[in-house]
């Protein structure tokens, strides 16, 4: 018997998504309330393969910092070398800040990582998958170097397949360099900062991101999908397959099938091309963002020997200067923000799911696109987005070979750029959420627009017009400050102009071509022209299709001390003041923020301003608002009302309100709505109060909770000018990822315990590991009462394989259904079955490490209905239950809690 159930940890801490060849599962799910998995890209895959095999190999790692020489070889002792778990940044340790570049620390470093083959690996053609290794990496397997990547934010593979031990110890090393060429502005961090992946698949089998759906005219009533599959044969013979690709739904239900014969000449590759007719479609929208699902399986005759999942969403994308750009027929404008990758305190080594908090804060500000500056993030940002209904802005790169003002920046440009461009695009085309795609920015940034940058745009875009015509392509372009005759010559070059900062040129590049599509690719939140808001430029002009604030999120690097803070959240993803004011011009839902301070900024700045009512005598309070009108009160006092009308830049200023103690309320009113916002009086500082971003985790080694630590009066009110230390322990089995503040001007160090708070808070990230359990963090600031928090982890339930339509030509691989009932009183599980054809059958109950707990049957079975007991007591835990009548098998999953 050979099960490797999803949530199985191995001694190599891998994590398996396979179970079982060519088998049938009917799995139990466990149903959580309130959390999410880990790892998105295994949820999905979990539901779907069958049989390709694919491991999460991010746990039980070494790295060291520094050149080691000999550090490949498979005898190499790394004993002294430090355990640790990727995605890791070697940089966040040593960042102290200081100004750009020197706050962009680099490093030099190797990891190895030990394993041997598993189950179900042997014979078969093995890649490792890197999701992002920055940067110039070489990958060696048992001494042998099998790969290298330069560019570090593509993600990219390396067949392992030839220098494989099939018995015994492998030796996955990883050395990276980034100090040598030292090439980002910002703080890019160094290492494996994304998953790694090991992958087998049969001899014949699709290509790795070799699959691209896309569909044309889509409409709710039909939809033509057209699915491509890359197929390779590393076989010294043609070999002959069956492409079948089946469509399902959300639901999980499959909508249509096609099967199509190939045959694949020795060792190389053949594209088919697959059209299906989808009806009663739900479109892919930023309020309906649906996703479907082209599960392709290769047959070798009747028998399934490779699949692959490709997520799409059915919706299509045009743009023109009379029409703007438009998304299913209607037209929409991009209210964008640039994002830069690393976030605090995790560096460049960011969770999925501290993105996804990112990513909601962003839609919740009412922003509804994210330029990727200046780079592609990791595969499970694109699925946040695609879920939660946002657009993306995808960029590349953000130099070529040839920048004006900082020297080479993408080294080897001339022998990389057509392989890590293809890396960069195939990965990503199939996500629904990213609308135009961005080939690099500012390489140019004094002056006219250089020749250098038509020849290179009339190079890059029809090569990457190849792989995906789907979108339009754009650069952001900084140059030609006196030049709008060269914007608009680049409309010639790329479908749609990209300018960043020089939103004043809009109307003569307009007037020079009339058909130039353009869009504000980085912009200050005020014109530099007329003062005014940016967006007040592009919201009624169809011809500029959004803009992107520089930026949505404060960054590491460029910036003073630590980092940028251009942005309307802080690194820790707290809100500022700014955030609603930004909400107030890109949303329609009546909103209203009151803050003290003046509320104008300008050129990158956001203004300072206070959270609390904490203040003395006349005091100058504003409200940032869409409403119509405003009406403020001191405790009962009115204060009076404000018009919206009176005020052009959407920013509505009170002048020397007398501050009283108690509360503030704003009240707007819009079209019948009121909407209320207030801040209190803080009292005397009394207390830690945590908010915890949520209190169950799966025990993947991957989920993680953002704890937000306030210092608070007695009444949970936070005191915002409290800058006391704070400090936590974490116990468990959970780990401390590290405690950061909003504050850019603190260099303490990220992956310590303790740190000042900033505006009354700090920000504590504690993960799972892969045992369930319980986690408990204390938090501390002197003299205050301390807060304790216990966070659960449980093992990650599995989802339903899907109802598979049956495999052409050929019977359906089934068992028997297979349930089961607890009575938590005396322990006992009772497993029923069915048993279709009559044969040899055997049940039995398995450990997720593969252990058999007990054999409840082995004995041939006439065909009927079936029971038998199993006495759970104090065997709390996860377990399979493994039927198995002639070649069928049947699993299910249970988590028994006694």
């Amino acid at each position: 018997m050979n099960i490797r159930p999803y949530t199985t940890k191995g001694r190599n801490g891998m994590r398996s998504l396979y179970v079982g060849s060519f088998s049938m599962f009917f799995l139990t799910v466990f149903l959580m309330t309130g959390i999410a998995s880990g790892s998105m890209t295994e949820r999905l895959e979990e539901r779907f393969l069958k049989n390709r095999i694919k491991i999460r190999i991010d746990e039980g790692w070494k790295v060291i910092s520094g050149n080691v020489t000999g550090a490949e070889a498979t005898a190499f002792n790394d004993a002294s070398w430090t355990p640790t778990n990727v995605p890791h940044d070697l940089s966040i340790t040593l960042e102290k800040g200081g100004g750009a570049p020197a706050n962009d620390p680099g490093a030099t470093g190797w990891y190895r990582y030990h394993f041997t083959l598993p189950a179900g690996f042997a014979g078969k053609k093995v890649i490792v998958q890197f999701d992002g290794v920055y940067h110039d990496s070489k990958i060696y397997l048992n001494g042998t170097q099998v790969g290298s990547q330069r560019y570090g934010y593509v993600s990219f593979i390396c067949d392992l397949t030839p220098y494989l031990n099939p018995t015994g110890d492998n030796v996955l090393a990883v050395f990276v360099d980034n100090v040598t060429s030292h090439l980002s502005r910002w703080y890019s961090g160094t290492g494996i900062f994304r998953h790694v992946w090991l992958i087998a698949t049969d001899k014949v089998y699709v290509r790795n991101w070799g699959t691209a759906v896309t569909t044309a005219a889509p409409t709710a009533a039909s939809s033509q999908i057209r699915v491509q599959t890359d197929v390779v044969n590393d076989l010294t013979t043609a070999q002959t397959r069956t492409v079948e690709t089946i469509i399902y739904n959300e639901a999980g239900n499959p909508l249509q099938t096609v099967s199509t014969p190939i045959t694949v000449s020795a060792s190389s590759i053949d594209t088919c091309v697959q059209t299906l007719t989808l009806t009663s479609c739900q479109l892919w929208t930023m309020a309906t963002p649906v996703r479907y699902y082209a599960y392709t399986r290769l047959l070798n005759g009747t028998t399934p020997a490779d699949d692959y999942i490709t997520p799409f969403g059915i919706r299509e994308v045009k743009w023109s200067a009379t029409t703007g750009m438009t998304l299913n027929g209607a037209m929409i404008k991009l209210k964008g923000a640039c994002f830069h990758h690393n976030l605090i305190p995790a560096g460049a080594a960011v969770p999925d799911e501290m993105y996804e908090r990112a990513i909601r804060e962003l839609r919740a500000s009412g922003c509804t696109s994210i330029r990727t500056s200046h780079n592609p993030l990791g595969p499970e940002f694109y699925d946040y987005c695609d879920q939660i209904g946002i657009m993306v802005m995808d960029e590349w790169v953000d130099k070529w070979a040839q920048p004006a003002d900082k020297g080479v920046y993408y080294a080897d440009w001339a022998k990389d750029w057509k392989k890590d461009l293809r890396l960069f695009l195939e990965r990503d085309r199939n996500h629904p959420c990213i609308v135009i795609w961005s080939l690099g920015n500012e390489v140019a940034s004094a002056g006219t627009i250089p020749a250098y940058i038509f020849d290179t745009l009339g190079m890059l875009v029809p090569f990457a017009k190849n792989i995906d015509k789907t979108r339009p392509y754009t650069h952001a372009c900084v140059a030609g400050w006196s030049d709008p005759a060269g914007f608009a010559k680049l409309a010639n070059y790329e479908d749609v102009v990209g300018v960043n900062y020089q939103d004043f040129l809009y109307p003569q590049i307009h007037s020079s071509n009339a058909n130039a599509v353009l869009c504000g690719t980085e912009q200050n939140p005020y014109s530099a022209s007329n003062g005014l808001p940016t967006w007040f430029e592009v919201r009624n002009t169809a011809y500029v299709i959004g803009h992107h604030l520089w930026t949505g999120v404060d960054y590491l690097g460029e910036g003073g001390g630590l980092g940028s803070t251009t942005g309307y959240l802080d690194n820790c993803i707290f809100r500022k003041a700014w955030f609603y004011y930004m909400r107030s011009q890109w949303s329609d839902t009546p909103t209203v923020h009151v803050a003290i301070g003046s509320g104008a900024g300008s050129g990158f700045g956001t203004p300072d301003l206070q959270e609390n009512w904490n203040q003395s005598g006349s005091v100058s309070v504003v409200t940032y608002t869409n409403c119509d009108s405003v009406q403020l009160f001191v405790n009962t006092t009115k204060v009076g009302t404000k018009n919206l009308s009176s005020f052009n830049t959407m920013i509505m200023q009170w002048t020397s309100v007398p501050w009283s103690s108690g509360t503030i309320k704003a009240i707007g009113f819009k079209g019948g709505v009121q909407v209320v916002d207030s801040i209190n009086t803080a009292g005397t500082a009394a207390k830690v109060f945590l908010k915890p971003s949520k209190t169950t985790l799966y025990a993947d080694g991957e989920d993680v909770c953002c704890i937000e630590a306030d210092i608070a009066d007695a009444n949970n009110n936070l005191v915002f000018s409290a800058n006391s230390p704070i400090s936590f322990t974490v116990t468990g089995v959970g780990r401390s990822l590290g405690i950061a503040s909003g504050n850019m001007n603190d260099v303490s160090a990220f992956k310590a315990t303790s740190r000042n708070a900033y505006r009354g808070k700090a920000l504590i990230v504690v993960q799972s590991t892969p045992t369930p359990g319980t986690i408990n963090v204390t938090v501390n600031s002197g003299t205050l009462t301390s807060a304790e928090l216990a966070i659960t982890t449980v093992a990650q339930p599995i989802t339903p394989v899907l109802n598979r339509p049956p495999l052409m030509n050929s019977n359906t691989d089934r068992a028997g259904m297979l349930s089961w009932t607890h009575n938590p009183g005396n322990g006992n599980v009772r497993i029923n079955f069915n048993v279709d054809v009559p044969g040899a059958t055997n049940l039995s109950v398995v450990s997720p490490s593969g252990r058999v707990v007990n054999c409840l049957m082995n004995k041939y079975q006439k065909a009927g209905t079936y029971s038998a007991e199993w006495k759970a007591t104090a065997r709390s835990g996860v377990y399979f239950f493994v039927l198995k009548t002639n070649a069928n098998k049947a699993v299910r999953k249970a988590f028994i809690v006694e």
